[in-house]
């Protein structure tokens, strides 16, 4: 039985499952979230069905995509690289197995000629005497069957019609006709010899056996062949051209074995770039890495502190106000129940007091609501609420505030607004702390393009931009930096003596 392939993926997790019988359950449908796949496969489907399932277990992170577009390049770099140099190498062994095979033809015919000549030297005393009788061809064919050369050097002898006259190693081949015989490519040979005294240089390429060993069939020969006019004869003798092939394919194997070890050098260079990419991009991910943690412990510590001065404040707020004139309405009511037993007109006296106060405390329990979450940015929007605080944070410190807006009622999202009244808020406490003989504070909150723009601007003292370190000083700072670029903005600061300002930048979504 086919072994079946269970793909179970969850979420962001995959499952594989491996059954050699028939499961009882599994099938292509869905449990909720969960889907169910299957396959029954051959062993070699499972091997892609393992290289699917890997592809889909391992989901990229962004860093992951950086270093595959980093190492992905160079790979293919040297995969060109060595298919050129594969090309280009082929191209080189071919010209220079041409250029070989040229000369070593020229120099077999060369060869050849001095051949033809020796062996015309050897029967000139014949045939320049203007002899034509049988006689005299009859000593010439003696002269030319005991000449040879070499191990397979021979010279032979056909007249015009085909018929073997000499032959020096094979004289079983004499006194028969070879008009119509061919080489393995179809080439006739004796006629090809012939037309090649009469109409080329004398030079003929074609397939012949060795004498010296009858077993070896059909190999290249180059043969030089002269006529003798007078005596219808050709003459000639040939060079097997063996040792071209093994020249010519010696030379292919030294470039390819060249070749081969220009490959593995380049793979083996590609190699050891990409691990030490990998091994770059592993170190600067752990340096990363840590420097995260420890910004996001930073940045832990600085929301524990930021809210341990939040619940601070709203403490002393309660401790310091309400509290107090809680405790001061309870004294004034003991005066009112001892009043109204001597005095009810003091008692009602007590009594307005009593309210007033307890007026006050709702008053101040309101504030502080509105501080923690103001119903008026709700309802109202971020406009009237800046004007609001204006007018508060202007009784409260006595300076001359200013708030301008110009942007269109709906253009901010509330996350937006409740993010960028934050920032006013603790921008101006910074200037109520730290803007030392500042008299006047402007909000202006308008659009610039495609932002929106906040600034809180002061004429205290200044700062130097410069010293404030954006991680491990300045809370107030490092919030309104945390709240903006949350929301894909920055911060901005600007500052001399007698002016200092504060600009949030807030992309809108178009």
């Amino acid at each position: 039985m086919k072994p079946i392939l269970v793909l179970r993926r969850y979420q962001r997790r995959c499952q594989l499952v491996v059954f050699h019988q028939q499961p009882r359950t599994f099938n292509s449908h869905y449990y909720g979230d969960a889907s169910i796949k299957v396959w029954r496969c051959e062993q070699r489907t499972m091997c892609y069905a393992l290289y699917l399932y890997f592809v889909n277990k391992w989901h990229m992170q962004f860093k992951h995509k950086i270093m595959i577009l980093a190492v992905f390049p160079l790979m293919a770099a040297a995969i060109v690289i060595g298919l050129i140099v594969n090309i280009q190498a082929h191209r080189l062994a071919n010209d220079q197995a041409s250029i070989i095979r040229e000369r070593m033809l020229s120099y077999h015919k060369e060869e050849l000629k001095h051949y033809t000549n020796l062996a015309l030297t050897s029967i000139d005393h014949l045939y320049a005497s203007n002899r034509n009788d049988l006689e005299a061809q009859k000593e010439a064919r003696a002269i030319l069957s005991n000449m040879n050369y070499g191990i397979n050097g021979y010279f032979f002898v056909y007249d015009l019609a085909g018929n073997c006259l000499v032959h020096s190693r094979q004289p079983e081949l004499v006194g028969h006709n070879y008009w119509a015989l061919r080489d393995p490519d179809g080439l006739l040979v004796i006629q090809g010899l012939i037309k090649a005294t009469q109409q080329g240089d004398g030079f003929l390429s074609y397939k012949w056996h060795k004498p010296s060993d009858t077993t070896i069939k059909d190999i290249p020969k180059i043969s030089h062949v002269i006529l003798l006019k007078r005596w219808g004869w050709i003459v000639g003798t040939g060079i097997y051209l063996d040792d071209v092939a093994q020249t010519t394919h010696t030379l292919h194997d030294d470039i390819a074995r060249n070749n081969h070890s220009t490959l593995w050098g380049l793979g083996l260079v590609a190699m050891l770039a990409a691990i030490v990419l990998f091994s770059g991009g592993i170190i600067l991910t752990l340096n990363e890495r840590r420097l995260a943690d420890k910004e996001l412990k930073d940045l832990a510590q600085c929301n524990i502190v930021l809210q341990e001065e939040e619940r601070a404040q709203v403490s002393r707020n309660l401790h310091d106000v309400v509290i107090q004139s809680l405790v001061s309405i309870g004294y004034q009511l003991e005066l009112i129940k001892y009043q109204l037993q001597n005095n009810v007109q003091e008692a009602l006296l007590s009594l307005n007091k009593g309210l007033a106060s307890l007026n006050e405390v709702m008053t101040q329990v309101r504030h502080i609501s509105h501080d923690l979450r103001p119903t008026l940015l709700d309802s109202l929007g971020l406009r009237a609420t800046l004007e609001q605080f204006g007018q508060e944070f202007s009784q409260h410190t006595g300076l001359h505030t200013l708030i301008r807006s110009e942007i269109l009622a709906g253009i901010l999202s509330k996350t937006e607004e409740i993010m960028l009244f934050r920032i006013t808020q603790d921008a101006l406490r910074n200037v109520e702390r730290h803007a030392r003989q500042a008299t006047s504070v402007e909000v202006h909150l308008y659009h610039a393009k495609e932002s929106v723009r906040l600034s809180i601007m002061d004429d205290g003292c200044g700062f130097n931009v410069e010293n404030i370190d954006r991680w491990t000083q300045g809370i107030g700072l490092r919030n309104m930096r945390e709240r903006i670029e949350y929301h894909n903005g920055k911060l901005e600061l600007f500052s001399i003596p007698g002016r200092t300002e504060v600009v949030a930048i807030l992309p809108l979504q178009i």
